[in-house]
């Protein structure tokens, strides 16, 4: 499991509603995103990688499990401190990607049509 639901309410005083809610706004955009993110990787496209980073990384601290979270935000700070190509870093973040999908795929099964 990449998502974590319970951790997500323990940081919005146990308020299990408001987590679907975050999560269900979280979708709205996700899937798309993460398609770009994608896109951006294959381009090596390093600002649109971080674009996506920016955005995603604060929703993973709150959604995700900490390990994805940490390793999200630890890329981003990464890689935008490092100027260049992304190169050095694609493996991570192409590792990252089945994690983020995972997390979609899970999110999806949560939050009702």
């Amino acid at each position: 499991m990449e998502l974590d639901l319970d951790r997500a309410a323990a940081q919005l005083d146990g308020d299990a509603q408001l987590v679907l809610e975050l999560l269900a706004a979280f979708l709205r955009r996700a899937p798309a995103s993460f398609l770009d993110y994608q896109a951006a990787l294959a381009a090596g496209d390093r600002e649109a990688v971080l674009r996506y980073l920016h955005r995603t990384v604060p929703t993973l601290a709150l959604l995700a499990r900490a390990d994805l979270a940490a390793e999200a935000r630890m890329l981003y700070d990464t890689v935008i401190d490092a100027p260049g190509p992304l190169d050095p870093w694609l493996p991570r973040l192409h590792a990252l990607s089945p994690r983020l999908a995972k997390l979609l795929e899970e999110a999806q099964a949560q939050v009702p049509r």
